[in-house]
Formats: C-alpha cells, sequence, structure tokens
C-alpha cells in the first residue's frame, strides 16, 4: 500500500464497503450522513458512530463535508491532459449530445447531473518499496523516472480524492496490490506496441490487474519502451515495479537476466541459474561453492561440529541462505564462479549496509546466526509486513530464555516435506540437527536466501516481552508474553478453523 494511504486505520465499514475511511456530510438540518447516505452522530469525542455504536472511521473527522446530492450520480473529472474519468479512474468520452459514455462506447449518465472539475494537485510521498527488486534505490529518491511517476500519479489520485476516500483506496489497490510479487514471467513487446498494447501484455500475464489505470500511470510518467524480451517481471506487481524493470530495457543480446525470488532454498536458486545457461550445470555451481573460489567474508570457514548422534541431511551447506535474492543480468558466457561471486557480493553489500558487522553488539549473535535468524523470519512471516521484526524478536527472546524455538519450518526445510505431511517423530527427530522442537538453539545454517525486509528484521528487531505466536486468521500471527495467553489463542484460532 503507498505511503498516502497510511495514516488511515482500516476496518470493514458494513455491505458494500470493505477497508476504507468514508466521507461525513453535514446536511443542512445540522445531522450527518455517510457517503452511502447512512445516518451517524457526532459522538462527542470528535468523531462520529452509527446508529448501532459502531465507530465510523472517516477520511477527515475534522472536517464533515457540505452534504451533496445522494450517492448515485457519475461524477466527470478533467484528467489534467484534455481527456475525463469517472470517479473510478476510468476513462471517459463526450458523446457529442451533451452526455457521456464509457470506452466501449455506451451510454454512461443516462440522466443522472454530471459535474466537471479541474485536477487537484498532491504534493509527493515517497513510496514503500514491496518485495522483489530488492536492490534498486527508493523510486521517490532517484532522478528520472521514478520520480514522475510518483508525482505524476498523484495527480490522477488528486482527481480521484475529489470524490472520496473510497475511489483512492481502489485506485490504490491497483497501483500497489496487496502481497507480495509472486512468480517470474516472461514478457515479450513486439516491434510498434504501444503504451496500451504494453497494458494489456501485462495484464495478460498477471503482472498488473488493470490495464486501463497503468495507462493512466504511464500518460503521466511516460512509457514507450523498447521491443524486446524483459523476463524479470512478476505477477502482482506495483506499477512502480513494473515500470521500473521496463525502463532497465529488454535483455541485451548476449546476455542472460535471471530473477532468484526471496525466500527460495539454495537448491532451488542454483535450479533457476543453471536454467539460464545451457553450458552450466547445477553440479557445476555446486562445485564452485565447494571449491572455495566464491568468498564472502560473511561465510565461516566451517560450519561448527554437530551434536553427538546427529546426522547431516544432503542439504547442510554453509552457503544455504547467503546468496541475495533479486533479478541479475549476466553475460552469456559467464562461468559458475562468476555467476555465483556476483549474488555474494550483493548479499555482502546489503549486509553491510544493515550494520551486520556489530550483529554482535546489536542482537548478541554473530552475523551469521544473524542470517539464520532472517531466514527463519522469512519462512515464519505472515502477511503484515511488521511482523517480520515481532517474530524475530519472539525468537531472540526464546533464545535468551532459554527455550525451544518449536519452528516446524525448520524440519520442512530439513526432511523436504510440506508441514501438514510431517510426523510428530520427524518434528522431534533427535538425529535431525535442524529439529527445533525438541533441541534449544538455532539450526547449524538458514534455511532459505532471506529478503531485504527479514534481514533488516534481524538486524532490528522490534522491542518487546513476547515468547509466543499463532495465526488467530488467515496470513495474520498475534502476539504473546504468557503460555496461558498462547494456549488460549491456540485453542481458539483451531475452534476457527485457521489451524489444524
Amino acid at each position: 500500500m503507498s505511503d498516502i494511504a497510511d495514516d488511515w486505520e482500516t476496518t470493514a465499514l458494513g455491505e458494500g464497503w470493505i477497508d476504507s475511511p468514508v466521507i461525513v456530510y453535514q446536511n443542512p438540518d445540522g445531522s450527518f450522513t455517510d457517503e452511502a447516505d447512512n445516518e451517524v452522530f457526532d459522538d462527542g469525542a470528535g468523531g462520529f458512530v452509527y446508529a448501532d455504536g459502531t465507530a465510523v472511521l472517516v477520511a477527515d473527522p475534522d472536517h464533515p463535508s457540505e452534504a451533496v446530492d445522494p450517492p448515485g450520480e457519475i461524477l466527470v473529472y478533467e484528467d489534467g491532459a484534455g481527456g475525463y474519468v469517472d470517479e473510478r479512474g476510468e476513462p471517459v468520452f463526450d458523446d457529442g449530445a451533451g452526455g457521456w459514455m464509457d470506452r466501449d462506447g455506451l451510454p454512461l449518465s443516462q440522466g443522472w447531473d454530471d459535474l466537471v472539475a479541474a485536477p487537484m494537485e498532491v504534493a509527493p510521498s515517497t513510496p514503500k518499496r514491496r518485495g522483489g527488486k530488492q536492490r534498486y534505490e527508493d523510486l521517490a529518491t532517484n532522478d528520472g523516472c521514478g520520480r514522475r511517476a510518483i508525482v505524476g500519479f498523484l495527480v490522477v489520485l488528486g482527481v480521484v480524492m475529489l470524490v472520496g476516500a473510497g475511489a483512492v483506496f481502489w485506485v490504490l489497490r491497483k497501483v500497489d496490490p496487496p502481497g507480495e510479487p509472486g512468480e517470474t514471467v516472461n514478457v515479450v513487446i513486439p516491434d510498434g506496441a504501444t503504451d496500451a498494447d504494453v497494458g494489456q501484455l501485462l495484464e495478460a500475464e498477471g503482472v498488473i490487474t488493470d490495464a486501463g489505470v497503468f495507462g493512466w500511470y504511464v500518460r503521466f510518467t511516460g512509457g514507450n519502451w523498447a521491443a524486446g524480451e524483459y523476463p524479470g517481471l512478476q505477477r502482482n506487481s506495483s506499477f512502480a515495479e513494473v515500470t521500473q524493470e521496463l525502463d532497465d530495457g529488454p535483455v541485451a543480446v548476449g546476455t542472460s537476466r535471471v530473477t532468484i525470488p526471496e525466500g527460495v532454498e539454495l537448491d532451488e536458486a542454483l535450479d533457476l541459474l543453471a536454467a539460464e545457461f545451457p553450458d552450466v550445470t547445477k553440479d557445476d555451481l555446486y562445485a564452485a561453492l565447494g571449491s572455495g573460489a566464491v568468498t564472502s567474508k560473511y561465510v565461516p570457514a566451517e560450519l561448527p561440529p554437530l551434536d553427538e548422534g546427529e546426522v547431516a541431511p544432503a542439504k547442510l551447506n554453509k552457503w544455504e541462505g547467503m546468496l541475495f535474492p533479486d533479478t541479475y543480468e549476466f553475460s552469456d558466457d559467464a562461468t559458475p564462479e562468476s555467476i555465483l561471486q556476483k549474488l555474494a557480493d550483493q548479499m555482502t553489500a546489503e549486509l553491510d549496509e544493515l550494520g551486520y558487522e556489530n550483529a554482535p553488539a546489536k542482537v548478541g549473535r554473530t552475523p551469521y546466526e544473524t542470517v539464520i535468524v532472517a531466514s527463519l523470519v522469512e519462512e515464519e512471516t505472515g502477511t503484515p509486513p511488521e511482523e517480520r521484526s515481532q517474530i524475530a524478536r519472539v525468537i531472540y527472546n526464546r533464545l535468551e530464555a532459554p527455550e525451544i524455538l518449536g519452528i516446524d519450518a525448520t524440519a520442512v526445510y530439513s526432511k523436504g516435506k510440506a508441514g501438514s505431511e510431517l510426523t510428530t517423530d520427524e518434528l522431534r527427530d533427535p538425529a535431525d540437527p535442524f529439529n527445533t522442537r525438541s533441541k534449544q538453539g538455532l539450526p547449524p545454517t538458514p534455511i532459505a536466501l532471506p529478503s531485504q525486509a527479514s534481514l533488516k528484521a534481524a538486524i532490528a528487531p522490534e522491542q518487546g516481552s513476547w515468547l509466543y505466536y499463532v495465526l488467530t486468521e488467515p496470513g495474520v500471527h498475534s502476539f504473546f508474553e504468557t503460555k496461558a495467553e498462547f494456549d488460549a489463542a491456540v485453542a481458539e484460532a483451531r475452534a476457527n478453523g485457521v489451524i489444524g
């Protein structure tokens, strides 16, 4: 979600409203109604409530708007570029007979009143980065396309803001959709393709969800991208991520572009790399890692010896989690060593920037152990981004208690099975060095390639005394300090079908 909506707490507001603040109107008789013409009441404390006492989430609680005609009319706005849009940001057109029509030529107003208003200017704000493309600078601090993208689209948002927060929220979900970017897809832009053609291609591949809104975005930010192959685009991406990838240009002749997703295991990352180079196999890549030719100051020379009775799984590798997930470009004649060194160097740069050399002073762990924590955070985090730093804090608190971590993701990694397939014996296998159900401490290596967000959470965890967390709704964890609170939450989550 873009920063423009960050100050709005979100809640369900009844049928027809989901996660959106509303505008409260003051009527001529002094009463108040919301945008759906529901009556609301001054709560005497600077806010509003519905008749049943439910709090009203308002876009501007200190300044109720003057009453307008009841919802139902279609509002049409100048787009600032010679065209017109409706309140959803969709293009509309003058039908030549005093009315309006949509892009398919269908009548828009059918006797409803129309209002044409000039666009509102909105000050720029800095967007958040989401998953993927993490090595790029924040767009708002870039020269060129990033800054133009934010400023330009905020003009569009200004138009939409004239009709209320609901429309803003709808547009923002198109511009920066919820959730993380998905799988990587290869998009080929043909010669002569217009920006509209590119939008349709991106929508067809699931990279964006609305070619129309994307068309508006690029009208203000510039498009006209070069024809060619773009293999680094991801499904469910924000417009900023998409345009950054397109601005980077197509893959040059004689080069390959590879995206390593966040949270994959080392073995999966090597599969992706080997697939791009006909003369490089996964075995070649493993051999390069084991030869000492690939180096990193953050990778230990040797792993500590296993405890007595423990058996090393086949995937035990000190390089697990130590290659940074991102999009990279290589020459087609790249060697296994040069390919891997590029990923290792990027990881080193990320860790240096986050201050991992000072990890012992910051979190009481070695830099390598802190990356292990980051990988656990990567695998355990639900949907809310703030969970990362909270989960990191729980891990550190349990290590200091000391208590077992009890993180099933470590056994999932070691056994190569889904969590639902693991038996109790497998979760508590005393011979498994990755078992955190019956032994204290961290696993011997990371269990995934952590994202920048997880690396940051591990080196700068949230302050708190939590020792437990559990899913209390799909994708969302709640955090607890006591076993009694945790047990009660587990029972409720099971009763609600959230966990098994």
